[in-house]
């Protein structure tokens, strides 16, 4: 399907429950202004089970996102299933896979998220995979893949997730592995609010986690944690004069290989280990 505006696939505004389906190949294209919900474009409560989000997306002049799904200020469920081949493109990208605006939440279970894509051109480009301002949580699911890349400037962050402001995110016992940001951030970038628990995040290009603040504060918290074999940093803060930037570790972490945490802007806790 190809549509301009509102969801080329499915448009909700109530409540749906798709179950055991697949939504692929559907196009939205918004070269007017902005763009977002390849696949589905939801404003309601959205309930995803044992699907297939595949091979949709999204592409708008100033600014693409959510090229499988974008939810305004609405609730996705999205429980044992995979999201992969999703693509938002534009000037800015966001959420090739899943975009959650700042008044929308979303809960991923058991789920897998590959070869998702956010594409921009010179203003960036921000979670291949997710990218939330909203509530996220995020449980058993995997990562892999997963691209955040522009074409001009090289400024993409956030390969596998975005967390922007004000988003509040915790990520459990789940696997961010071989996604990509051209500038920073291959796993995970992080500008507000997230907990990281039980989690594998490796062999990501250019770091595996970032921790932002430019204008509001924000705190990254590590709960034994596996961040090792990253491509870069294992970690990296950076920061503006204007906010303050927290991380939370001594969880019984484990940071880098070979004896070298690295670790930018902090130091791994008592109870952190580096492998030799």
């Amino acid at each position: 399907n190809y549509q301009r505006y509102g969801g080329a696939g499915i448009l909700n505004q109530n409540i749906l429950t798709i179950s055991g389906s697949t939504i692929t190949n559907n196009s939205l294209y918004g070269y007017d202004y902005y763009g977002s919900g390849g696949g589905i474009d939801n404003h309601g409560a959205l309930t995803i089970t044992g699907s297939n989000i595949i091979n949709n997306d999204v592409y708008a002049y100033y600014g693409g996102g959510g090229g499988g799904i974008s939810s305004t200020g609405g609730t996705v469920t999205i429980l044992d299933s995979v999201v992969s081949g999703n693509w938002a493109g534009g000037d800015c990208a966001y959420g090739g896979g899943v975009l959650i605006d700042s008044d929308s939440s979303l809960a991923v279970d058991t789920s897998t998220f590959s070869g998702n894509g956010a594409v921009g051109y010179d203003c960036g480009a921000w979670g291949g995979g997710i990218a939330s301002y909203g509530s996220a949580t995020i449980n058993d699911s995997t990562f892999n893949a997963n691209y955040a890349v522009t074409s001009y400037e090289a400024y993409g962050e956030g390969g596998a997730i975005s967390n922007d402001f004000p988003g509040l995110m915790t990520i459990t016992n789940s696997t961010l592995s071989a996604n990509e940001a051209d500038y920073s951030a291959g796993g995970l970038i992080n500008e507000h609010d997230a907990t990281i628990t039980n989690t594998t995040i490796t062999g990501n290009l250019n770091g595996g986690v970032g921790a932002e603040c430019f204008y509001e504060d924000s705190i990254t918290r590590f709960r034994r944690a596996i961040i090792s074999g990253n491509t870069g940093s294992e970690v990296s803060l950076d920061h503006g004069p204007d906010c303050s930037i927290g991380v939370v570790a001594n969880k019984h972490n484990v940071f880098g290989r070979n004896g070298n945490a690295g670790l930018i802007g902090f130091s791994p806790g008592a109870t952190d280990i580096v492998p030799a």
